[in-house]
């Protein structure tokens, strides 16, 4: 769950949230470290939604991510437990279950997919018609600020510890990705973004982040589309605002004024 000062941010920002969890508990594969049981993850999500329900920036409660909504049997319980405790935002988890009519999804208001592509939202869609959908998690492209595609062509899954211009020059410690990721990034966010039945996308990820990294000299996941670990901005945030103004209409009078003072008629919209 996140810590209650970013909470705190996002009220303040008009940002939206989804609160999660971490898992169902009990011994089917959930991944991390936990060694907690069901019963235990219950008193979790209860604490959890009972320490964040005034956050006016939390539009859903989440039971859990990934590998950790594998015990599909717990949902109906998450489901009673998070009622109990705040029977005014939906509930979703960020893992679609097993089979066309997953034994999860009964419990969920809104079904969550983690990185999955348009067809199996089509799929899932034209089974579950009437259950609304949204991408809890996509669009996982690696990249390095500050490194333009001539010096870094080709980087490979996990990184090029070798990283070197069109002349074989460079190969500089710390460097293993580009900062080209407009295709990967279009390509993922079109697959909800161009599906009325899919609600959203919620991108991860915002910044780069220290879990999940290969050890040094690679210390960091480079899945930020925003900025990377010391909050200096990537370019490829520019591509992201883009796309999300595009989706505000110029009436909406919540649509970001892009600099203060500005004539209307000189305000960028891209």
């Amino acid at each position: 769950p996140p810590v209650p000062i970013r909470l705190d941010i996002m009220d303040r920002l008009g940002m939206l949230a989804m609160d999660e969890n971490r898992d169902f508990g009990g011994n089917k594969g959930q991944g991390g470290n936990t060694t907690e049981d069901v019963a235990q993850e219950l008193q979790d999500m209860a604490d959890l939604v009972q320490r964040d329900r005034s956050h006016a920036s939390v539009i859903l409660w989440s039971f859990c991510n990934e590998v950790g909504c594998n015990n599909e049997s717990a949902a109906a319980d998450f489901r009673n437990v998070t009622l109990s405790n705040d029977q005014t935002r939906p509930v979703t988890q960020n893992h679609l279950g097993v089979g066309i009519h997953p034994l999860s999804m009964a419990s969920l208001d809104v079904q969550g997919v983690s990185h999955k592509d348009g067809e199996v939202m089509d799929a899932f869609h034209k089974n579950n018609p009437d259950k609304p959908l949204v991408s809890s998690e996509c669009c996982s492209c690696m990249s390095q600020r500050g490194v333009d595609r001539d010096f870094c062509p080709s980087p490979k899954d996990g990184g090029d510890d070798h990283c070197h211009d069109s002349r074989g020059q460079g190969g500089s410690s710390g460097i293993f990705y580009n900062n080209e990721i407009a295709k990967c990034t279009a390509t993922q966010v079109a697959w909800s973004d161009l599906r009325d039945f899919n609600a959203g996308t919620f991108l991860w990820s915002g910044f780069d982040y220290l879990g999940e990294s290969r050890g040094w000299p690679q210390t960091a996941k480079c899945r930020g589309a925003v900025a990377d670990v010391a909050g200096f901005e990537k370019e490829s945030r520019w591509w992201l605002r883009s796309w999300w103004l595009s989706n505000i209409s110029e009436a909406d009078h919540g649509r970001p004024v892009l600099w203060h003072g500005a004539p209307e008629s000189e305000v960028s919209t891209t």
